[in-house]
């Protein structure tokens, strides 16, 4: 007997193809591209495909308009798209409140949530600040056999400590049979955000295993929301983490309070502490403040120079950034590609869109 052979034109074939091919996509172009060839095949009513090209569209696109449009061609969605889609809407602010209309939905047409479900829902609620509705999914969290599973749990905490319930985040917090890192620091962040109860917090802290530097941020979080950082003893090590996470928020007020802490507390200054503070001032637009720690740094290294110039070139300091990467280049310090993006920038603001050619040129020639 001939052994049987798959062709390329069969059905399951051509998932396969599809579907590697989704895996490899890293641009909404792209991404495109393949959807069009999807729905041209006899593929567009496959589930699977579709719960992966909802994954890809609520990360490759801000706009919503793909993901309902993927979801919406399904008369009969199942519990993966459902899922997928929620996940999709739930981590756009604006689009939570599409998020739990689609829980309504599911719930409507008798298709059970699963473990997966309830964390984005809760997510939702939280972003909503929608007690009310939280209360209410609970409810069936506890009724569908959900209470022991870390993940919602652990949303559960979250949820509630966002919508100022902070009695009820420790009460779901006591009543996990099992807790990791991110029940702690749920709890954590319900604390941070009032600054009260902190020497509750500081127990809680202390108690923790793996402290990460979401645990270190929530805690300085809460104790500068309360005026009282003096209970937080980071090493420089540490410091540095949580310095660099601090930097992503932007807050100058944070940044002030961190910057006289690390003075007031005497933790070791190392090149990588003050690094990390010239990097969070200039992400918070104190430039004088990143200058002035930049000087104080001995030994300045790449990481220091790009942090510095980037922040000056963001801020639109473009003149003063090329000066400091003529000076890197004078000390012999090889530039990186974060280097080069903030010199780029700065002579876009500084009007030397030509020089930042001749020095793009440059790089190619010699990459």
């Amino acid at each position: 007997m001939r052994p049987t052979t798959v062709t390329k034109n069969h059905p399951n074939n051509k998932a396969d193809v599809a579907a590697s091919l989704l895996k490899a996509c890293t641009s909404l172009r792209h991404l495109k591209q393949i959807h069009a060839c999807i729905v041209r095949s006899i593929l567009h009513r496959n589930a699977s495909l579709a719960s992966t090209l909802i994954s890809l569209y609520a990360s490759l696109s801000s706009s919503p308009r793909y993901t309902h449009l993927v979801f919406t061609s399904f008369a009969n969605p199942n519990l993966s798209l459902f899922n997928h889609a929620i996940r999709a809407f739930s981590k756009t602010s604006s689009l939570c409140a599409e998020a739990r209309s689609l829980y309504s939905q599911m719930v409507c047409l008798g298709i059970r949530p699963d473990n997966y479900t309830y964390p984005f829902v809760l997510n939702s609620c939280a972003a909503l600040n929608d007690l009310c509705a939280g209360i209410e999914v609970h409810g069936r969290v506890v009724k569908m056999g959900f209470g022991f599973c870390v993940p919602v749990s652990n949303a559960l905490v979250d949820m509630y400590g966002k919508c100022g319930e902070l009695e009820r985040a420790r009460m779901v917090f006591d009543e996990m049979s099992e807790r990791d890192v991110v029940s702690y620091n749920a709890l954590l962040g319900a604390h941070a955000r009032g600054g009260v109860d902190m020497e509750d917090a500081s127990i809680l802290f202390e108690g923790m295993l793996g402290k990460n530097v979401i645990s270190w941020n929530a805690m300085i979080v809460g104790y500068v929301n309360s005026g009282d950082l003096a209970p937080v003893k980071p090493d420089a090590f540490t410091m540095t983490a949580v310095i660099s996470a601090l930097a992503q928020l932007g807050r100058a007020d944070l940044a002030n309070w961190i910057g006289s802490y690390v003075d007031r507390e005497g933790i070791e200054q190392n090149e990588q502490v003050r690094t990390a503070l010239v990097d969070m001032h200039a992400k918070c637009g104190n430039m004088e403040e990143a200058c002035g720690i930049f000087e104080k740094i001995p030994r300045k290294d790449v990481f220091s120079y790009s942090a510095l110039i980037t922040g000056l070139a963001s801020h639109g300091h473009g003149v003063k950034a090329l000066e400091i990467f003529q000076r890197m280049l004078a000390e012999n310090i090889e530039p990186d590609g974060i280097t080069f993006v903030g010199v780029f920038t700065a002579c876009c603001h500084a009007g030397l869109v030509e020089d930042g050619m001749n020095m793009w040129s440059e790089m190619v020639v010699n990459s």
